[in-house]
């Protein structure tokens, strides 16, 4: 600097240093907490972005570190987003934190293996009648569980199960329910086998049941159930003959 009188006489030079800084925390401003699904983006994309002012930088730095705050289940919890401002000058804002709840509300979907009709010998469990498949939209392996209704048909072994089958996340929410119709049926004939042939005394019993007596006697269960029809065969005198039972299963 220098000065000049009205006479044009000029001052020797002084110099004054002015010493700039900044010195002066930006201000950050989170934003505000919310509630969202556990399948939607909780990034600061999809929760939100803090902003921040600062007396000298027009653009400080926003920055953030999560914790995460366990819920009741996997899908249950809670972020504590804490966001700071960094100006260009290095000084950094105080803290706010952002409160992000996640939550699972949604139901899984089940589907139900197709319909089927079987034999009355045939597996009707899941395992020969086929298993239900679920998804979700967080758990990535919700439980199917299911429970059955017999429906009677017109014989013991013809009848329906009713298959409903539900599926359970690991957060406890459950899915509307889904039914299979197992039909059972017996379309398969029985096996009759006849005892073997005898020689018999004219004298001798020659009725079925002793007959059949001591070899087997599940066999004389089965042709005392069973209609059966006598074919006599004459021999060379009265008492030399031969009877033959045709035996039928119904």
């Amino acid at each position: 600097m220098k000065a000049t009188d009205r006479c044009g006489n000029v001052s020797t030079t002084c110099k004054q240093t002015i010493t700039i800084e900044d010195t002066t925390k930006p201000i950050v401003t989170c934003p505000v907490g919310i509630t969202i699904e556990c399948s939607d983006d909780f990034t600061p994309v999809g929760a939100g972005y803090a902003t921040s002012t600062d007396n000298c930088d027009p653009d400080p730095t926003e920055t953030f570190t999560d914790a995460t705050l366990p819920g009741n289940c996997p899908d249950n919890y809670k972020i504590e987003r804490t966001w700071k401002a960094t100006d260009r000058c290095g000084n950094v804002s105080t803290t706010c934190k952002q409160t992000i709840t996640i939550e699972d509300t949604t139901k899984p979907i089940v589907t139900c293996p197709a319909g089927i009709t079987i034999e009355c010998s045939d597996d009707f469990t899941p395992g020969g009648a086929g298993y239900a498949t679920s998804t979700d939209n967080c758990d990535p392996d919700p439980t199917e569980t299911f429970t059955d209704a017999t429906l009677p048909g017109n014989c013991a072994d013809n009848y329906k199960i009713e298959r409903t089958w539900k599926a359970t996340d690991r957060c406890g929410n459950v899915s509307t329910t889904c039914k299979q119709t197992i039909t059972i049926e017996d379309t398969t004939k029985p096996i009759v086998t006849c005892p073997a042939g005898i020689t018999i005394e004219c004298s001798d019993d020659f009725t079925q049941v002793e007959q059949d007596m001591q070899p087997l006697r599940t066999t004389v269960i089965r042709i005392q159930q069973r209609h059966s029809q006598m074919r006599h065969f004459q021999g060379n005198c009265s008492d030399n003959y031969k009877d033959r039972a045709d035996m039928e299963s119904h």
